[in-house]
């Protein structure tokens, strides 16, 4: 098991490592590193350390990495793709057996895409699993949800509670922020409602942002009875503007967030969201990629022959007060 020669089920695993851990055995990870191929190290790059959704994510990845022995190293690309390709090259210089990467490349950058396809350390191909990206076309492994879907379980939704002016924040990026978009435009298509350019905001991801747009909206006199905010932290910023402004929740106006943070179920209203299963994602993306390291030995030569899955993930509407009033939830505490 040690050496990674081949993929050990997680009761075997549990077994030496508690032997390990009872001998106080330690590995010279150096020397390891240097006498096989393996370093035993797994690259993560996300997009943006802060955001609230990633520490499930990231707690996924460990639980998987840590049970077959491996350390991982975090890097946050802060939304800038040139950090993300010098930290793609920094972690294929560092040996890395495998890298999970949440990508802010566009679906064009072909050539990039690609690169990741085959980057190499000398003679090691270093194999990549891609989170919340579809790059499954290119052949590399894909763990994502369907982000169409969830705007427009979310859209839906409003407009079944009887909102008839939906107002929504996005980043309108390729990445996520178009399938929200469209999953928003078919659930108003569906209902016969006009798209209005008024009510459609272009926000960044932080609460901040959800609370400066709203607080912009409700100066400018701009009429909205219904808000998907695209994310939580938006969706926790707009509450707050909207309370400042002496707007009821759900009353006034109904708030849907995504992601189902903690944060959601403990401000007040709570949160009516979307559950994306974050640390599934984690566990999945890691798991994928231990595997493809056993199975392909790191060879170049069989890099080109994988096909790439696409692992996609189910995601579930969860009403709360800021849609229902007199709602009924629990907290959840479990992530915090």
């Amino acid at each position: 098991m040690l050496n990674k020669k081949r993929y050990v089920s997680r009761e075997a695993t549990e077994k030496v490592m508690q032997a390990i851990r009872q001998l106080n055995y330690n590995v010279d990870m150096i020397a390891h590193s240097m006498k096989s191929k393996y370093s035993m190290m797994i690259g993560v790059i996300i997009p943006d350390i802060t955001r609230i959704f990633f520490p499930q994510v990231l707690a996924g990845i460990q639980s998987a990495t840590r049970e077959q022995g491996y350390n991982i190293i975090i890097y946050s690309s802060e939304h800038d793709i040139n950090k993300e390709k010098d930290f793609i090259r920094i972690l294929s210089h560092m040996r890395v057996d495998g890298i999970i990467l949440d990508s802010m490349a566009d679906h064009d950058d072909d050539q990039y895409v690609q690169m990741l396809v085959s980057i190499t350390n000398g003679k090691k191909h270093v194999p990549v699993v891609s989170m919340e990206r579809d790059f499954s076309q290119y052949g590399i492994d894909s763990i994502i949800i369907d982000n169409e879907q969830g705007a427009y379980l979310a859209t839906r939704l409003l407009i079944d509670r009887g909102a008839k002016n939906i107002a929504l924040y996005s980043s309108f990026s390729k990445q996520g922020g178009l399938p929200r978009f469209n999953g928003y435009c078919r659930a108003l298509r569906e209902s016969g409602f006009a798209l209005n350019n008024n009510l459609l905001v272009k926000s960044e991801s932080s609460a901040w942002a959800g609370y400066s747009v709203t607080r912009k909206l409700l100066m400018n006199g701009i009429h909205f009875d219904g808000l998907f905010a695209g994310n939580d932290q938006r969706a926790v910023g707009a509450i707050k503007a909207l309370h400042e402004h002496g707007v009821r929740i759900p009353q006034d106006v109904m708030v849907v967030g995504f992601d189902n943070t903690f944060v959601s179920s403990m401000i007040t209203p709570p949160l009516t969201t979307i559950n994306v299963p974050k640390h599934r994602m984690g566990r999945e993306a890691a798991e994928h990629l231990m595997q493809l390291i056993a199975d392909k030995g790191n060879c170049v030569d069989t890099a080109s022959e994988h096909a790439g899955k696409r692992i996609l993930l189910p995601i579930e509407l969860i009403e709360r007060e800021s849609t229902l009033a007199g709602k009924t939830t629990a907290w959840d505490l479990e992530d915090w």
